[in-house]
């Protein structure tokens, strides 16, 4: 015990790292006037956020919106954990988008219920912040947990 509790701003690298490794999130749209949150798998790359989703609410929400996409990860204490938002724009790949929409569109995303046939929506970053917050004893053993608990290597 004794150790002092932190809230520490998460450097653009570490929220990359982090937006990097997992695999699933949560993304805010409105639709219909209110905010609803969706699960989604993701893929993060070259700077860009991409999932594959069904012709409903979630894609209507989301198509030429402004929405927020979010991952964490907490220790089983309860007590410590980190957390990143995006905040940007998203669209539905299509060609309309320009040359690299097939590349896009035939990635490999993650996605326990998806198929290739269904849209694959891209978010455009516009902010990316991260915190932590917890108190990290030097003997901490962190043990992963849905969503994905990222040890850090300065610990």
């Amino acid at each position: 015990m004794g150790e002092k509790t932190t809230l520490k701003e998460l450097t653009a690298s570490e929220c990359a790292g982090l937006l990097a490794a997992g695999r699933f999130g949560r993304l805010a749209v409105i639709a219909d006037g209110q905010p609803l949150i969706f699960p989604v798998n993701y893929l993060y790359r070259d700077g860009v956020i991409v999932f594959r989703t069904n012709r409903g609410t979630k894609l209507a929400g989301a198509d030429y919106a402004r929405v927020a996409f979010e991952i964490d990860g907490v220790h089983p204490d309860g007590q410590t954990g980190w957390s990143v938002v995006v905040r940007g724009r998203a669209y539905e790949v299509t060609e309309a988008l320009g040359g690299n929409a097939e590349t896009v569109k035939t990635a490999a995303i993650p996605s326990a219920l998806r198929d290739e046939t269904d849209a694959v929506v891209e978010i455009i970053p516009e902010s990316v912040t991260g915190r932590e917050i917890g108190n990290y004893p030097s003997s901490a053993s962190f043990a992963p947990l849905d969503p994905v608990w990222v040890d850090w290597p300065h610990r």
